[in-house]
């Protein structure tokens, strides 16, 4: 319901509207209310996601006054950034069935959540919010592992990974970790620097002993793109021992 938003009612208006086509149609029954609040930007966001949120809450009492929702409404909104808002706003709500769907608490990531979980972790600090209920903080859980597979000159890596296999829009995957025959070694001045098709190009010192053959772990950001990318995960123990693998069904 806001301008620049996505798919979905601009306005109160035309949710009336839907509303009363939907209520017209035998085959339909309207529920509720889904919004997506983390197009939202500015200055004043956090102030303009809760006055968008009681908004929400004011049509789905309009919409059910006119007898256009027939049930208790469903109201759900929250994505991976504000969810800690959306929660309060959401909140002990008797009139309602209130539904949070966050993705990113599951797998997280090093890099666009990571900085939007700092931010829900600042305002929990600042006005002991819901996120202080967590009992800790999220860590990411998604990793690419690929062989450096060559050391063209002395500061760059090519390692065998590429857009098809990871997310590269909101920030290119970093080296964690590296191994060779098993035991670890140092990634220490690793940096992902661009990602073709099938390949990634690694900027490091000239005295690193990252080699050919060697496996580098990496982290991620953005982990929805890259689950669209995979049919299965595998999952992994503390030790990194394969346990099962799993469909994405993404």
């Amino acid at each position: 319901m806001s301008k620049g938003g996505r798919c979905g009612c601009r306005n109160q208006q035309d949710v009336v509207e839907l509303a009363t086509l939907i209520h017209q149609q035998p085959h339909l029954t309207l529920k509720g209310i889904e919004v997506y609040e983390g197009v939202i930007h500015g200055d004043n966001a956090e102030q303009d996601i809760r006055d968008f949120l009681n908004t929400t809450l004011e049509i789905a009492a309009q919409l059910q006054s006119k007898k256009l929702i027939e049930s208790k409404p469903l109201v759900t909104g929250a994505g991976s950034a504000w969810y800690d808002v959306v929660s309060e706003c959401f909140a002990n709500l008797e009139d309602f069935d209130a539904i949070i769907r966050p993705g990113c608490y599951a797998i997280h990531d090093t890099g666009i959540y990571l900085d939007a979980q700092n931010k829900v972790m600042q305002r929990a600090e600042n006005n002991q919010g819901a996120a202080c209920d967590l009992g800790g903080d999220l860590e990411s859980a998604l990793e690419l592992w690929a062989y450096v597979i060559s050391r063209p000159e002395p500061t760059k890596l090519v390692a065998g990974f590429g857009k098809r296999d990871v997310a590269f829009d909101a920030g290119l995957p970093i080296p964690e970790r590296a191994y060779r025959d098993g035991e670890p070694i140092s990634v220490q001045s690793a940096i992902t620097t661009a990602v073709m098709d099938q390949h990634a190009f690694i900027e490091v010192d000239a005295n690193s002993d990252l080699q050919v053959g060697d496996i580098i772990a990496f982290s991620t950001s953005h982990p929805c793109l890259t689950f669209d990318k995979w049919r299965a995960v595998a999952i992994c123990d503390d030790e990194y021992q394969v346990t099962h693998w799993v469909k994405t069904c993404f």
